[in-house]
């Protein structure tokens, strides 16, 4: 639960809407592939990041 605020504020700017359509679309995805092109895309955050590296890290563990 503390990830999920976390992911919102640093990820999302604090925009529990956005955060949440967001995870709406990835659900819509196939592959965690797909759904890490979509964050690249979409989310405007550095990928060195270490709280973007454990939100991808949560997305990669809904696709296994």
């Amino acid at each position: 639960m503390n990830d999920r605020f976390l992911f919102q504020r640093e990820l999302f700017g604090n925009d529990r809407h956005r955060m949440n359509s967001t995870i709406e679309k990835l659900n819509q995805l196939g592959t965690y592939e797909e759904a890490e092109e979509f964050i690249r895309e979409n989310v405007s955050a550095d990928l060195e990041n270490p709280t973007v590296i454990d939100f991808l890290f949560t997305i990669k563990k809904g696709f296994k």
